[in-house]
């Protein structure tokens, strides 16, 4: 009997293209004319990139 994964294995080429952010929610507000919208405002840190160099505190 060959024992089979429950879901297909994934790639690192897979992994590679996703993009996880992290931040803070700071407001949420109601949108107008929606029952189930709403407008969120998220504080996200300050990412040091080679064109963004590391902040200095």
């Amino acid at each position: 009997m060959e024992i089979t994964p429950a879901k297909p294995t994934t790639t690192i080429d897979v992994l590679e293209k996703i993009d996880i952010r992290v931040g803070t929610i700071v407001a949420v507000e109601d949108v107008p004319q929606s029952e189930k919208l709403v407008k969120l405002a998220v504080e996200t840190p300050v990412l040091a990139t080679p064109e963004r160099p590391v902040p200095i505190n």
